[in-house]
C-alpha cells in the first residue's frame, strides 16, 4: 500500500515538473537591447532582421520603447514612480528593446547569438545557463 502511494506521488510530481517545463519552453523569450544611438529607421531595420532569423516566431516580436518601459515600471511600483516621474527622454537611462519568442526552445542559444550579431543590438538576454539546464531535464 505504501509503495503504491509513493509511486502515485512520484508520478504526480513527475507530471507536474514535465508540465512546468513544457510551459516554460512555450514562453521562452529573448530580450534584445537596441543601441541608444539607433533612430527609427535603424529600429525598423533591426526588427526586419530579427523577423528574418529562422527560429524566430515572426508574429511574436514586440518592440518596447524606453518610454513604454518607464511607464510600465512606474505603474508597477510606487518606488519606481517616485524615482522616474521627473525623467525626461534625455535623462531616461533605459534602452529600447525587442521581446522575441522562439519557435524551438532547443535552439534558443543559437538564435540569441544570431540576434546579438545584428547591427544596433547592444545586448541579448534570455536566461542563458538556466534555460539550457531546464531543457536538459
Amino acid at each position: 500500500m505504501i509503495t503504491l502511494i509513493i509511486v502515485g506521488v512520484s508520478l504526480i510530481i513527475s507530471y507536474n515538473v514535465d508540465s512546468a517545463t513544457r510551459e516554460l519552453e512555450a514562453d521562452l523569450s529573448i530580450i534584445a537591447f537596441v543601441s541608444n544611438d539607433a533612430d527609427d529607421f535603424d529600429i525598423t531595420s533591426v526588427e526586419t532582421q530579427i523577423k528574418g532569423i529562422e527560429n524566430v516566431d515572426k508574429d511574436r516580436v514586440e518592440y518596447k520603447s524606453k518610454a513604454d518601459i518607464k511607464k510600465d515600471m512606474m505603474e508597477s511600483n510606487d518606488t519606481f514612480e517616485n524615482i522616474m516621474k521627473d525623467w525626461d527622454d534625455e535623462e531616461n537611462p533605459l534602452q529600447n528593446i525587442f521581446v522575441i519568442k522562439v519557435l524551438d526552445a532547443d535552439r534558443i542559444s543559437e538564435t540569441a547569438t544570431a540576434i546579438k550579431n545584428l547591427s544596433n543590438v547592444t545586448l541579448v538576454k534570455y536566461g542563458e545557463g538556466m534555460v539550457e539546464k531546464l531543457l536538459m531535464a
